[in-house]
Formats: C-alpha cells, sequence, structure tokens
C-alpha cells in the first residue's frame, strides 16, 4: 500500500492497532508486514513472524485491523529498542488482494482517469486507468508508570486518517481464434468481410458483468490478392465497453477458383441417388445395363452465379423433371436452395440438381402386315412382317403400378372400304388371345420398380404379338388402320 504513513512513535505503545480501510473493488486479501531497520548505514527488509502480530476483519465497518503486541507488550517495545534481530525503525505492511470485478458500479466508478491527472507519475498518457483509494491510520494503546507503581493507559488515535492511492493502467485482454483453412478468393476486399467469416472463441473477457460487443476488422490488408498463396492479416477486436483494442494475427489462403461439383439426383425410398441415362434410340435390354449422370466438377470463380455456371452444363435428361426449386447447394455440411442470386462462396461447394422421374412409352411408328393374296377361305395368322416391341420406361424409382392398354382407334380401310378382319393380341402358346377392337385392352402390366419394360408384338420364337384372321369378302386393295396405346397408373 503506497502513500500510506503507518508508524511507530517515538515511545513505544503497549498496543498497536493499524485499521485499514481498503477500496470496494478488493477482494480475497492478505497481508505481510516486514521490519525496516539500519545497519551499518544501509536499509534492511525482513519479515516479520505473525506470531508478532493478528489480522482482524470487521465486516461491519469494512476495516481490517493489523494488531500488534495484542500477545505480549514487551513485543512492541523489543521492535522499538530490542536488537536486530527484532528493532525496527518502522513496519511495513503489504496487503495482497485479488480485484472484485463482479460490481459494475463499484468497477467504473474508479475507471476511465487520464495520465494527466495524476501529477509526478510515470504513466502513458491514455485514458484506460483505474484508481483505487484507500485510508489507514493508527490506534496505540500507552502505558505509563506512575510513582506509585500504577499503570496508567491511554489509547491515542491518529486525527488525520492517511489516504492512499493505487493507479493502475488497464488494457483489454480479449482474445480470439482464427478458424482454420480460410479460404478466400482473389481480389476479396476485407471490409466488408463478417467476424463470424473468420474468427472464433472469443475468450479473455476480464470483468464478470461486462457481456461486451466486440468488434472486429481486419485492419491489413485490404484485399486478399495473390493465386494459391497464403496472405497474412491483422484483425482488430475493439471492447465498446472500454473503447480498447487488440490485435490477433491470422492466414488466409488466396485462391482464383474453387471446385462446383453438380450432382444429378433423385430420390428412391428416401435415399437420394443418381439419375440415370435413358436414349430412347438405343435401349437396352435391362435396368443393369442403364449407366447413371456422372457429377460434373468445374473449376469456377467465387461470387459467380451458380444459375450461370448450370447454364454450361446439359440440364435435360430423357425420363426425369428438373425439379421447381429442386437446386440445392451444399457448402460445409449446410444446404441451402439455389435461388436467382445465388453465388458460388470462396470454398469448394456440391451443387445437387433434384428430379423427379415419369413413364414413357415407345411405339413402333408402323406395323406392316405385309400382302395376301385373296383366297376363297379365311385367311389365319397374319403377323407383322419385322419384330416390333412396345417399350414402357419408368423412373419414378418407386415401386409403380401402372397398366398398358391398346385399341384400334382407326379400323383398316381403304378410302372407308373395311377390311373385314379380327384383330388379336396372343401373351403366350398357351393363353388365348385378346380381341383388339374399339375399346382398350389390357396388354402389359407392371408393380414394380425396375425402369425397362418391354412388350414384343412380333417374335419368331413364340406366338407372343399381334396378329390378324382375314376374311374372304375383301376386295383387293391396301389397307391401314390406327393403333392407340395407353399408359395410366392403377395404384
Amino acid at each position: 500500500m503506497k502513500n500510506v504513513d503507518v508508524t511507530i512513535p517515538e515511545y513505544a505503545p503497549r498496543k498497536l492497532t493499524i485499521k485499514t480501510k481498503p477500496n470496494p473493488n478488493y477482494s480475497h486479501f492478505e497481508y505481510k508486514v516486514y521490519r525496516i531497520y539500519t545497519k551499518n548505514g544501509r536499509e534492511q527488509r525482513e519479515s516479520v513472524g505473525n506470531q508478532y502480530y493478528r489480522i482482524a476483519e470487521n465486516n461491519d465497518s469494512g476495516t481490517t485491523d493489523i494488531i500488534f503486541g495484542e500477545r505480549n507488550s514487551q513485543d512492541m517495545w523489543n521492535f522499538h529498542k530490542g536488537n536486530d534481530q527484532i528493532r525496527a525503525d518502522y513496519l511495513e505492511i503489504e496487503q495482497i488482494t485479488d480485484l472484485n470485478t463482479t460490481n459494475k458500479e463499484k468497477n467504473m466508478a474508479d475507471y476511465h482517469f487520464k495520465a494527466s491527472d495524476y501529477q509526478g507519475t510515470n504513466l502513458v498518457p491514455k485514458d484506460s486507468y483505474f484508481d483505487f483509494k484507500n485510508e489507514a491510520h493508527n490506534e496505540a494503546e500507552i502505558g505509563l508508570t506512575k510513582k506509585d507503581g500504577s499503570v496508567y493507559i491511554e489509547n491515542l488515535v491518529q486525527n488525520k486518517k492517511t489516504k492512499g492511492e493505487q493507479i493502475y493502467q488497464y488494457h483489454v485482454n480479449l482474445a480470439d481464434d482464427i478458424k482454420p483453412e480460410l479460404k478466400f478468393p482473389n481480389n476479396t476486399e476485407t471490409e466488408p468481410l463478417n467476424s463470424d467469416d473468420f474468427i472464433s472463441n472469443l475468450r479473455n473477457n476480464d470483468f464478470a458483468w461486462d457481456n461486451p460487443t466486440v468488434t472486429s476488422k481486419i485492419t491489413s490488408p485490404d484485399k486478399f490478392e495473390g493465386n494459391n498463396v497464403k496472405v497474412p492479416f491483422d484483425v482488430e477486436l475493439t471492447s465498446e465497453t472500454f473503447n480498447q483494442s487488440n490485435m490477433i494475427k491470422g492466414e488466409a489462403y488466396v485462391q482464383n477458383e474453387v471446385n462446383a461439383t453438380i450432382h444429378f439426383i433423385i430420390e428412391e425410398n428416401g435415399k437420394k441417388v443418381p439419375i440415370k441415362k435413358v436414349d430412347l434410340n438405343n435401349l437396352p435390354s435391362s435396368d443393369n445395363k442403364l449407366v447413371i449422370v456422372d457429377p460434373v466438377t468445374k473449376a469456377v470463380k467465387p461470387e459467380t452465379f451458380v444459375k450461370e455456371i448450370l447454364s454450361t452444363i446439359k440440364q435435360i435428361y430423357t425420363g426425369y423433371d428438373l425439379k421447381p426449386n429442386g437446386i440445392e447447394l451444399k457448402v460445409d455440411g449446410n444446404t441451402t436452395t439455389v435461388t436467382d442470386v445465388t453465388k458460388i462462396p470462396g470454398k469448394d461447394v456440391d451443387i445437387y440438381l433434384n428430379y423427379s422421374g415419369k413413364m414413357l412409352t415407345v411405339v413402333p411408328e408402323e406395323l406392316n402386315f405385309g400382302s395376301e393374296q385373296l383366297r376363297a377361305k379365311k385367311i389365319e395368322d397374319v403377323r407383322p412382317n419385322q419384330e416390333h416391341e412396345v417399350r414402357v420406361i419408368d423412373t419414378t424409382g418407386e415401386s409403380n403400378a401402372w397398366k398398358l392398354e391398346v385399341k384400334e382407334s382407326t379400323a383398316m380401310n381403304q378410302d372407308d372400304l373395311l377390311l373385314n378382319k379380327e384383330l388379336f393380341f396372343a401373351f403366350d402358346d398357351n393363353q388365348e388371345a385378346l380381341r383388339i377392337d374399339r375399346g382398350y385392352q389390357p396388354v402389359l402390366k407392371s408393380e414394380s420398380n425396375r425402369i425397362l419394360h418391354q412388350l414384343a408384338l412380333n417374335t419368331e420364337t413364340n406366338k407372343q404379338g399381334i396378329f390378324m384372321n382375314i376374311f374372304n369378302s375383301n376386295l383387293k386393295g391396301k389397307y391401314s388402320g390406327t393403333l392407340t396405346w395407353q399408359l395410366s397408373n392403377t395404384k
């Protein structure tokens, strides 16, 4: 405790009490007592054992008493006139304490004093000081021996309390961590960057009541420039409460391009899987021969509009429709829907194009039954002169239930002269053939999750397919008609 006058008078008291009243911002007090004496012309400083004094805290008055001579009044005489083992020119009391930082009103009452207020002190001229006021005074019990041998006791109290002050220059200790593996595109201006983009884990807030709004900004450089290089930068952390700043250093990787990987997907049984290529002009015989649409990875510049990138790639695939609002951007595990203003960030991303499947039917443009010579009797089992098939493509990714039906929407005729015939569809050699006329007849059904389905219309290996019987009451000519195919859900 500097500048506090606590000395022993020329005559030794029987008992000496030094009453201190510390600043209310202090807590967890400890005291050490030293005796200061001169030996061989030099001032010496030695600690005094605690058997010579007692510490007492008075909570009501807010004072702490250091009491000497309570055990033995001779102790005070020894301090005053004893040998070098105990003698003291004066006693020095060192107060060791923590700063109580839980009360804003008390803390800030002692804060924000200017260095110019402290004449003769070696302080840096900045408005960041705490000035903690303290006080202390002596109370001595004097004993005088009268001629009759009785002892006269008198209590002496220091009239003017000694005032002291402790001045601390304070600087905020705010610290933070720079996020690892920071990446920014070339020519990124640092001024508009948000603190959350590059720092985390704010700490070292000294005052319990202080929940500071900490502003942070990159003070250097103005731009992240370079080509696949690391650039150092400085971040300034500022506490608005104390109007002070700390600087922390970081490093960012500057790049010209990032990778945007574009996925073409559909949901099947709750899982997202790649869509498959469907070429209507070259359909394979089974699903396992279909190939997936592979992801496309493009090197792009950050801040490019996502839809601008997508305009450079193929998005339309046979058998699939891109869902409305079905484009998603995934960055660091977070997925958002892409809009017209969504841009590529300064890091690698995944772009998902979400498709819905649909059902398609591929039928032959014509069935040519060839030519037959008119006879006196019915001509049976007339079939197309080439192998044909109907293909159904179902990319919905679900176990769908549907049926394919056919009807003769326009009867075979020549200049409105009808061909007298019967048209059938045979499923196999052992099943009764299905008559095809003006009403729809089911020829193919499915309740599977397969993509490819096929219906043979004429084969050389069995009797499955379409055929007709021609009666003998027909005129010579070239007859044609129309078959209509209908695909519909049955769920």
